[in-house]
């Protein structure tokens, strides 16, 4: 999945696996630009992402 703010500046994209059928699973693995730093990622993920998506990842 992808998520990009509003002024197409910042984006994550969130890394999936297939599992079969069609079906895809969260990776783990995440991209986040611009930024220089893992704390800067961080934050832009943190920002990007829906709450109710990231309650999904903490829930695993």
């Amino acid at each position: 999945m992808i998520y990009i703010d509003n002024r197409f500046q910042r984006l994550t994209v969130d890394i999936h696996k297939r599992v079969g059928n069609g079906s895809y699973i969260s990776s783990g693995w995440m991209i986040s630009a611009s930024c220089n730093n893992i704390t800067e990622a961080v934050k832009i993920n943190t920002e990007l992402i829906p709450d109710t998506i990231r309650k999904l990842y903490s829930s695993t």
